[in-house]
């Protein structure tokens, strides 16, 4: 019998999904523990995961205990060595990483916003390659509007504009967009649980 898992890193936060359960999950974390959907400091994730599981009983004995770690589109290979390192270290017989990426219905046209509390994903097709754009939402000079309006009209292919993530302004920020661009704008209802629950829901794995 398997236990499937899902762990999604965002802000200072666990988002989980416990198949066997049918149960999501939110666990915050104290600071300086994960950065941009990276852990950056092991030994405090290890023991605040650990209590995590402990807690909602998410381990089941006499099962295949699976996790599946949603990756953002800024890991790299030496991100995905240090995340098989950490859970190491964790009761889970089998670690499998898919790209946050697989739930986005890239075409030459759209444009998919993971808009977060720090940080920011933009990411879209150029030139029949996937760009993915990283971006700071911390700098004293940054304003996240203007950022967009200006790609959007250097890519005038693009015409359809998604966005979801756990900052709260992105209900205002899709309105004022779609004024200003004149292209169609879009954001999901549960937009701060977007990620996880696409992936649930679709069964990707």
């Amino acid at each position: 019998m398997q236990n499937k898992n899902y762990i999604y890193l965002v802000d200072n936060k666990i988002k989980f999904y416990s198949k066997n359960n049918d149960k999501y999950y939110e666990h915050v974390l104290p600071s300086k523990i994960i950065k941009n959907g990276k852990i950056i400091n092991r030994p405090k994730f290890l023991r605040e995961f650990l209590k995590f599981i402990k807690e909602q009983k998410i381990i089941k004995k006499f099962s295949k205990n699976i996790l599946y770690f949603i990756i953002p589109p800024n890991f790299e290979e030496v991100d995905k060595e240090i995340l098989k390192k950490v859970f190491e270290d964790l009761p889970f017989q089998e670690l499998k990483m898919i790209k946050e990426e697989k739930i986005y219905h890239l075409k030459k046209n759209t444009l998919w916003v993971n808009m977060n509390q720090d940080y920011t994903f933009i990411t879209y097709i150029i030139k029949h390659n996937r760009e993915s754009l990283f971006l700071n939402n911390n700098y004293l000079d940054y304003n996240f509007l203007e950022q967009l309006k200006i790609l959007l009209s250097n890519q005038s292919k693009l015409k359809k504009v998604y966005l979801f993530g756990t900052n709260p302004a992105i209900i205002e920020i899709s309105k004022k967009l779609e004024t200003f661009s004149n292209k169609i704008v879009l954001y999901f209802e549960d937009h701060s649980n977007y990620i996880l629950k696409e992936f649930i829901r679709h069964n990707l794995s």
